[in-house]
């Protein structure tokens, strides 16, 4: 499966995983897909699941037929619906897997900014620009801020008194810790 950004959004890990399910061959050709039992399976709300099949649609991997939901039908074939209580099975998936990250985008991307610091705080002061790192992760800067708060908790980041956020540098007692 090809992987997708921590800052991606619902609807577009949705459209990532069932994209992936069409076009390897893993989910059944036929299967209808509903929002409701989707948005179930995903563990979130019906709008990012609407939005994910429209794109679906348009992309042609999936099509509307005479009743509810669309058909999974890439190749447009006629076909008769195959309605099935979805599960990770029909998806191809191992019914383990978290199909999508539900944490807010500041909770997703503090682990990528964290990793980002770490390797660079050993060598030296930094100052973290916030609005780089929303442009950076393609998300506003009041995430990069949340994300960054969660970084000063674990005391990896501090904040100065005219708000500039530094990282650095590791003092032998930090790097024991």
């Amino acid at each position: 499966m090809k992987a997708v950004s921590a800052s991606a959004s619902r609807y577009a890990m949705i459209h990532q995983v069932l994209r992936d399910a069409i076009t390897h061959g893993t989910a059944r050709h036929g299967l209808v897909l509903l929002e409701a039992p989707l948005a179930e399976l995903f563990g979130t709300s019906r709008v990012p699941v609407r939005k994910a099949l429209n794109l679906l649609h348009d992309e042609g991997l999936i099509c509307r037929f005479d009743g509810r939901g669309y058909l999974i039908n890439p190749d447009g074939l006629e076909m008769e619906p195959l309605r099935l209580p979805l599960s990770h099975a029909h998806l191809g998936l191992n019914g383990e897997d978290e199909l999508v990250d539900t944490r807010p985008l500041g909770e997703r991307i503090v682990e990528e900014i964290g990793a980002a610091l770490s390797t660079c705080i050993a060598f030296g002061h930094y100052r973290l620009d916030e609005q780089a790192a929303a442009e950076h992760y393609n998300v506003s800067r009041a995430v990069v801020r949340e994300a960054l708060m969660r970084l000063r908790d674990r005391g990896l980041v501090e904040k100065e008194p005219y708000s500039q956020w530094l990282a650095g540098p590791l003092t032998a007692r930090e790097v024991t810790e």
